[in-house]
């Protein structure tokens, strides 16, 4: 017995760990475990807090954030560790914690609530509502005073006035419920290239000409309207446009948006000028833009484009990938409840680590007299493109040498850096957002002509195809919440390009099989359009149909382009006639709206413009099909074949010899035998 007792012992202890905190400790999702030692008596989003809140009469509290959000850990700290406030919820609410990024469906839907009521949403959202879920009151980061005295007078409303309470939740939810109605068809007619022009000259009113990106702060890249304007400049031989991205590129990747030491872009800028950004990094933003990096340096024939696309590239691998070749979500703001502390510098610490006589260089470039400084005597790096001729010409140094000279002191400040504690990273793995990431390694491919793109693009493939059926979270080898319209769709896309670049028949088959479960199991009755969850899927009080873009393009965006990609590639008219159908369907918010439509505005490009399908056969079909790639060509859906069952292929594969054929929805032009004829054949009017 006695030799049992410490086994026994260690027993208990770990059964009191596990039965320490609050119904999150339960969790397998990052952000919930934060919160899991709260005194704040937590439910995860389940059916329990419902029916506890009805048997109760108590009103809920909802509150979404996600993992990396710096006003999230602010208001944990000052409202849901306090002891006061514990108390005080929990006597009073059944208090629900949400991750907005592990169900994005019920975050779409506050959101929704929260704007229509206050003209705003964000995060940390707080949503007061019915005991059965209906919303009626929503703010977002308050201090400990400002929400216990929110929540006493609700309270106090709620018991005097109950009928007032409901009255105001009922008309909200009828307000969502409308929000999400789809509106009868506007479209008429096909979109031109003259429609089209002003479209992009009402959206020009709000590009920052002097800075990049658009009007106003707190400032976001966008990647997928800023692509949206590259294709817009090359299709319609539109320089402003042109330039206005280069300007954006170069503004981002220069500002301290962009990690200057360690690489990777932050989530958004809080001013106008990129120079202090909101230090959390997100695999969604990184994703995009290295794609945007990448797709730019075929562009402009830039290769410092294509330089900044493989280093924040390297920088997600070593940051965010794991054994499986999946990535992570993201990496937080914060370090010890301070915001940017990992990132940013005191002057003493600079001037210890770099050398005496280089201090002068290393001060103009990183811009430490002026734009540099942050607050509390921090400094957060940063570059000033148009002043390096001026610095190379003040200090008399090479732009090879001034290089090696950043390379040096980016190792010196890396090695400092890494030696603090480092930021923590939310390690669930989401299936939209790593799709994201298998069309970055995609388009480094197309702009490197380096296979190990490919193959890493293949690898992380793997993980999708382990999936039956598709996630939309892992952590831990244990499968999360099911997928979301986004993941089909985004996943959807990135094998569509990966059979581009492949020619391996099984990953357009597992696109068109993910496209048909979209069709299935996500369709709005008698319109052309695609919920956000899944039919079969628990309902909320409104169901979610997502058609804006956000810091991510619109689910039902990205299927109208998948529709009309399968449609070339497999001459299908049903998917051709329901890409159009989609477009028709946004067709007047495009018009009106350009900033929060850039993705259907870019399948909007496709109808006016002439738009292509190549298909390059023959034994050196993927070499030709790759010297084609490294041209930017938005006008252009390129595919490759040595032997292939497809129609697109049929009769076109000759063994002994490469062809190329550009043809429009089946009709081509005469097949040329090499790629310098073939861009001729494509070369706009």
């Amino acid at each position: 017995m006695r030799s049992l007792f410490p086994f026994l012992v260690i027993l208990l202890v770990l059964s009191a760990c596990q039965e320490s905190g609050n119904r999150l400790a339960r969790s397998n999702n990052p952000y919930l475990l934060q919160h899991a030692q709260n005194p704040v008596d937590w439910f995860p989003w389940e059916e329990d807090a419902f029916e506890k809140a009805q048997a109760e009469n108590k009103l809920i509290i909802l509150s979404i954030g996600y993992a990396a959000c710096h006003w999230c850990h602010v208001m944990e700290e000052e409202c849901f560790e306090d002891e006061e406030v514990a108390e005080y919820m929990n006597a009073h609410f059944i208090s629900i914690k949400v991750d907005r990024e592990e169900r994005p469906d019920i975050d779409e839907i506050y959101q929704r609530a929260s704007e229509l009521t206050t003209g705003k949403g964000g995060w940390p959202l707080n949503v007061i509502c019915l005991p059965d879920g209906k919303p009626f009151y929503s703010t977002t980061y308050l201090d400990k005073e400002g929400w216990l005295n929110l929540l006493s007078k609700i309270q106090e409303h709620y018991l005097e006035k109950p009928d007032e309470l409901i009255t105001a939740a009922t008309k909200i939810t009828e307000g969502v419920q409308q929000s999400q109605l789809i509106f009868e068809e506007k479209g008429e007619s096909a979109f031109s290239p003259e429609k089209l022009d002003s479209v992009f000259s009402l959206w020009k009113e709000d590009w920052d000409w002097r800075n990049g990106g658009f009007k106003g702060s707190p400032k976001f890249p966008l990647p997928n309207n800023l692509k949206t304007i590259l294709d817009y400049g090359i299709l319609a031989k539109d320089s402003s446009s042109l330039n206005f991205v280069q300007l954006s590129l170069k503004a981002m990747a220069a500002g301290g948006l962009y990690d200057q030491i360690g690489d990777g872009f932050a989530r958004y800028s809080t001013d106008s000028a990129w120079r202090i950004p909101h230090f959390e990094k997100m695999l969604y933003d990184n994703a995009q833009l290295i794609s945007l990096y990448a797709q730019a340096s075929r562009a402009f024939k830039n290769p410092e484009y294509l330089e900044k696309a493989k280093l924040v590239m390297q920088f997600a691998e070593k940051e965010w990938q794991g054994k499986d070749k999946a990535f992570s979500s993201s990496t937080d703001a914060d370090v010890a409840g301070e915001e940017g502390k990992y990132y940013s510098w005191t002057l003493a610490e600079l001037q210890e680590h770099i050398a005496k006589e280089d201090w002068p260089l290393f001060s103009e470039y990183y811009g430490l007299e002026d734009i540099a400084k942050w607050e509390k005597d921090l400094y957060i790096l940063q570059t000033k493109p148009s002043a390096f001729l001026q610095i190379q010409e003040k200090f008399e140094i090479s732009s090879k040498a001034l290089g090696l000279k950043v390379t040096e002191w980016k190792s010196i400040l890396a090695e400092k850096r890494n030696s603090r504690t480092k930021p923590s990273i939310d390690d669930k793995k989401l299936s939209s957002w790593n799709a994201l990431m298998l069309g970055a390694y995609l388009e480094l491919y197309r702009a490197s002509g380096s296979a190990e793109y490919l193959d890493k693009a293949k690898a992380l493939a793997s993980w999708f195809e382990s999936q039956e059926p598709l996630l939309h979270s892992q952590r831990l080898q244990k499968a999360g919440s099911q997928a979301f319209l986004q993941d089909y769709a985004f996943a959807s896309s990135a094998f569509i390009d990966l059979f581009l670049l492949s020619a391996n028949p099984d990953y357009l088959k597992q696109a068109e099989s993910w496209m048909q479960e979209i069709n299935q199991q996500f369709k709005v009755k008698d319109s052309p359009l695609f919920y956000t969850q899944s039919k079969n899927s628990s309902t909320l009080v409104a169901n979610g149909v997502e058609t804006a873009d956000q810091v991510l393009p619109s689910a039902n965006a990205v299927i109208a382009h998948n529709f009309l990609r399968l449609a070339l590639l497999l001459e299908n008219q049903d998917y051709r006639k329901q890409a159009w159908s989609m477009l028709r369907q946004m067709q007047s918010r495009i018009e009106n709206y350009p900033d929060l439509h850039a993705h259907w505005l870019n399948l909007a490009l496709k109808e006016s413009f002439s738009f292509y399908e190549v298909a390059v056969t023959g034994p050196k079909a993927q070499e030709m099909a790759l010297e084609l790639e490294a041209n930017y060509l938005p006008q252009a859906l390129i595919a490759w074949a040595k032997e292939s069952p497809l129609s697109l292929f049929e009769n076109r594969i000759h063994p002994d010899s490469e062809w190329i054929y550009v043809c429009q929805f089946g009709t081509c032009k005469q097949p040329v035998q090499n790629v310098e004829a073939a861009l001729k054949q494509l070369e706009l009017p």
